[in-house]
């Protein structure tokens, strides 16, 4: 703490948070659990004074369960209230979101994205849609117009609106995975302006030399798209 935090001020690097606690809350004791156990280190992160400033709650309105068991939307909805509560106890001007692959499914985003919005305000909502996946067709229900439409709906309701620029082409190679995110990053300004947030991600076993690709692409983007 005594390196960790002060580099974060010195250099104004806002602190986010990836948390899975809120998903399936409830579903079995392993996952109350990891809800106690997340809902601990926060508490901790707190105690130390660590400026966190975004959690973002990783799947909560989507992932399926396991062993493919129900978990209904209400208890979804409600477990992201939860959540939420709980971090507002330590981090009261922390900003709360989700990231969320329901468009990417074709499921009825805007029917989950209203319900949210009726029980409990959001910050944002970043889409969980690899960019491998629209514009190879695996996922033809998404376009960018889909995209955009999810886009207005959050803007209208003042929510930020962002995508994670990621590739199944992390499959492949570096190369592969840098040119899916770059191209990504352009369409993203050419369909949705700039005032999208981008979070370069991946999953895949590639890119297997983080963090100069990550450094590179990172400039690249913004160079090219931003300025």
């Amino acid at each position: 703490t005594e390196v960790f935090i002060p580099y974060l001020l010195k250099h104004n690097i806002a602190l986010a948070l990836d948390v899975e606690g809120a998903t399936w809350m409830h579903l079995n004791r392993g996952r109350e659990a990891l809800f106690a156990l997340e809902a601990t280190q926060i508490a901790r992160l707190a105690e130390l004074g660590v400026p966190v400033k975004y959690v973002t709650l990783q799947s909560p309105l989507c992932k399926t369960t396991p062993n493919k068991e129900v978990y209904i939307l209400l208890q979804r909805l409600r477990d992201v209230v939860e959540y939420k509560k709980m971090v507002r106890t330590h981090f009261p001007q922390a900003k709360i979101g989700i990231i969320d692959a329901n468009p990417s499914h074709k499921r009825d985003w805007y029917f989950i994205y209203s319900n949210l919005l009726a029980l409990t305000s959001i910050d944002y909502i970043h889409l969980d849609a690899p960019y491998s996946g629209y514009v190879r067709s695996a996922w033809d229900a998404l376009t960018w117009y889909e995209i955009n439409k999810i886009k207005t709906f959050c803007r209208i309701r003042d929510v930020g609106f962002g995508l994670l620029l990621t590739s199944e082409a992390g499959n492949i190679s570096n190369t592969a995975f840098k040119a899916d995110v770059l191209q990504m990053a352009r369409e993203s300004v050419k369909y949705l302006g700039t005032d999208v947030m981008g979070i370069l991600i991946s999953w895949f076993a590639y890119p297997d030399n983080t963090v100069p690709l990550v450094s590179d692409t990172i400039n690249q983007i913004r160079a090219e798209n931003y300025g």
